[in-house]
């Protein structure tokens, strides 16, 4: 798994300046290495708004003074076509994460990471109504380039025993606490299964659900996301 380091409190707390940027760049830095973030990893920050140009030598000022705390790691931007193109043009970062919110349909030739598809949009959507949880979808031609910190895999005579993850394909396979709120996503058009396959209920044959996926789906069951 491929993990893509992004820091942002408030939407537009970027715009602080200097002060700020190098409280946050230092914070960043403390979370990254308490979560094993290796030397390298870029960490992005946030600018979640629709940006004047007004706000860019604020926001330089951030990005530069975040920069000088961050250690081992580099200095990225998130954010629309204008904040990408002005911070590339000073070469503020290591990192331009572009994003398609306020960016008027125009893509930055400086981008690294490309958020083409916010959560909102409808292939976001259906994509959330399987998995259980929101999503964007992004493009990233080069990974190391991008910064992102990937899990690199361990020589073959120090990886742990593989354990075999449990998977239910039928609806009597369940966990009978899970039951419900398999029924309820499949009621509502959310698991069809892979084969279209079905039981004399009319359920999937082939769901194809681990242990951990069923488990999120309960959790966000219980605390009614699903009802919509």
């Amino acid at each position: 798994m491929g993990l893509l380091l992004v820091w942002e409190l408030e939407a537009e707390r970027i715009r602080r300046g200097a002060d700020t940027g190098r409280a946050d760049g230092a914070y960043a830095r403390s979370l990254a290495r308490q979560i094993g973030a290796p030397q390298g990893t870029i960490i992005y920050f946030a600018a979640d708004y629709g940006v004047p140009p007004a706000d860019f030598g604020q926001i330089e000022s951030y990005l530069r003074a975040a920069a000088a705390e961050l250690g081992e790691y580099g200095c990225g931007v998130y954010g629309p076509y204008a904040v990408i193109e002005a911070m590339s043009a000073r070469d503020v970062c290591r990192g331009y994460w572009q994003c398609v919110g306020w960016s008027g349909g125009k893509h930055s030739a400086a981008r690294t990471v490309y958020q083409r598809l916010w959560s909102g949009a409808a292939e976001c959507v259906a994509l959330a109504a399987k998995l259980g949880f929101s999503v964007d979808i992004n493009d990233c031609p080069d990974l190391e380039q991008a910064g992102i910190w990937t899990r690199r895999e361990e020589p073959a005579d120090e990886k742990e025993d593989e354990v075999e993850v449990k998977r239910y394909n039928r609806m009597e396979e369940l966990p009978d606490w899970a039951q419900p709120t398999v029924q309820k996503l499949i009621a509502k058009g959310c698991i069809q299964g892979s084969g279209g396959g079905t039981d004399e209920d009319g359920n999937p044959t082939d769901m194809d659900l681990s242990h951990d996926m069923v488990r999120v789906l309960v959790m966000n069951d219980r605390a009614r996301v699903y009802d919509i």
